[in-house]
């Protein structure tokens, strides 16, 4: 039985706002640091989807909103329910690959 913990996820937004990109690049390239720094935990699940306006939505697994702690307080991040698979799927939905991502960002 899942705990409770589990179902607890954490959604930001970012909008299309270069400034925003650039914020979201930071939060990219500190978080893959983190993340190689915890032993890859494989648990450390993030989803994210294209906005209508440009913008994406990114949903942090609750050990990869662990791993990303404050660099996630810019973003207003949100307590949600843990997403369903068919909603995910619905919004369009990808793993966001976020490992060794600081060896090649655009």
């Amino acid at each position: 039985m899942a705990s409770k913990n589990s179902t607890r996820w954490t959604r930001i937004r970012i909008s299309a706002a270069d400034v925003e990109r650039q914020k979201e690049r930071r939060l990219h390239r500190e978080y893959s640091l983190h993340l190689e720094c915890d032993g890859h935990p494989d648990r450390a699940i993030i989803y994210w989807h294209a906005d209508e306006d440009g913008g994406r939505v990114y949903f942090f697994s609750p050990e990869a909103a662990t791993i990303a702690g404050e660099l996630l307080a810019p973003f207003s991040p949100v307590v949600v329910l843990k997403p369903a698979m068919r909603d995910l799927r619905q919004l369009g939905a990808a793993v966001a690959n976020w490992r060794h991502s600081y060896v090649n960002l655009h």
